[in-house]
């Protein structure tokens, strides 16, 4: 096998990685590989659209039980999408992201980032 790759897949919305590339992340796990999906928003609202703090902890489990039968790990920032616009305040939360991966690339000096439908994009 070659060198065990550590892959971050940074999803807007959850289950958009596991529609858009569920498959390569099942792929790369079985090959070994680290893969952790970083989801920005939980939806909280039901179906009437109303806030619905059940919903939200539905799609939480729905998260973390599409990570498990891919094989990945699941990190959940928890954005408020009534909250998100562009401002100091996630400016901020991005830029943290920005730097961990940084730093952890930087060690290994190796960066693919591949871009799909729906915003999402994968780092290796």
């Amino acid at each position: 096998m070659k060198k065990k790759m550590n892959i971050v897949v940074i999803s807007p919305h959850a289950d958009d990685s596991e529609i858009a590339m569920g498959g390569t992340v099942a792929l790369l796990t079985s090959q070994g590989h680290n893969v952790t999906i970083v989801t920005s928003i939980l939806p909280n609202e039901n179906i009437s659209g109303k806030i619905d703090s059940y919903m939200n902890k539905k799609r939480k489990q729905e998260q973390l039980n599409a990570a498990k039968v891919l094989g990945a790990k699941v990190e959940i920032l928890g954005l408020d999408k009534n909250e998100f616009t562009y401002n100091r305040k996630f400016i901020k939360i991005f830029d943290k992201i920005k730097l961990i991966l940084k730093e952890k690339i930087s060690k290994k000096k190796k960066l693919k980032m591949t871009k799909f439908v729906g915003g999402i994009t994968a780092y290796k």
